[in-house]
């Protein structure tokens, strides 16, 4: 609170998490606070402070669960993981501080998205990283739960553009984040490969040890809603963003 009335900013953006879906089966009350606590603490401080500036809280697709359908804002919720869970408090608390007391609060629900600061616990920096050292140790394996997986990826880098686009913006509402394209696990580990000369099968294991219970087959958004509201668009397809990762730890790994 001191912190926002001293210095007054223009706007505030929320991006604290405890951000690994299979971490928040293990840290569910961590998960919990990193998330919903911080949420709850900054919408409390505005509210206190008059604060009349636009404060942007970071959200997941997580909370739609298996879409059958590319999910937009209204789409059905559909919970499988405490890191869900708490995107999901976190959304309808600002919803809450919105509606009650004016607060210009705005969730962005991300697909998932890459870039080169991804930690290595995320199943994408394992792939990248092992088929490097693949090209190193020609009998190296790799070991992966189900390859069968769908996930609209984009580049992390392209949405802080639409993060940015919503918040110079006069529409203070809730936006989708995403491509709109699917690719399965099995697609990006043979793009990887591919990119590196490699033949993904020789060094690829599927191991149903690893295939989480409630781990979600597709997850898909429509962006159209903010191409319409703000003309912003993904432009990177999925394979300019692997092979901008694997270049990046080329050079610098």
């Amino acid at each position: 609170m001191h912190l926002i009335k001293k210095t007054q900013p223009d706007h505030i953006y929320n991006f604290s998490a405890q951000s690994s879906v299979g971490l928040s089966f293990e840290f569910p009350i961590e998960t919990h606070r990193s998330i919903v606590d911080v949420t709850a603490n900054i919408l409390e401080a505005c509210r206190v402070l008059k604060y009349d500036g636009k404060i942007f809280f970071s959200g997941s697709s997580e909370i739609f669960g298996e879409t059958d359908e590319p999910a937009n804002i209204r789409s059905h919720i559909d919970i499988k993981s405490p890191y869900a869970a708490a995107k999901y408090q976190s959304l309808i608390l600002a919803r809450l501080y919105k509606e009650i007391y004016e607060i210009k609060a705005i969730t962005g629900i991300f697909f998932n998205h890459e870039s080169q600061l991804r930690s290595q616990n995320f199943v994408t920096q394992k792939i990248i990283k092992g088929a490097i050292e693949c090209t190193k140790n020609k009998e190296k394996k790799i070991t992966l739960g189900n390859l069968q997986i769908a996930r609209d990826w984009g580049c992390a880098e392209e949405y802080m553009e639409a993060v940015q686009k919503i918040m110079i913006s006069k529409i203070i509402e809730d936006q989708i984040i995403c491509t709109g394209q699917l690719t399965t696990l099995k697609e990006f580990i043979q793009i990887t490969f591919d990119y590196l000369g490699l033949n993904w099968q020789s060094h690829v294991i599927s191991n149903e040890k690893f295939y989480r219970r409630s781990d979600i087959k597709i997850s898909c958004g429509d962006p159209t809603k903010l191409e319409k509201d703000l003309g912003w668009k993904a432009k990177k397809d999925i394979k300019t963003t692997i092979r901008e990762l694997i270049d990046f730890n080329l050079k610098f790994n």
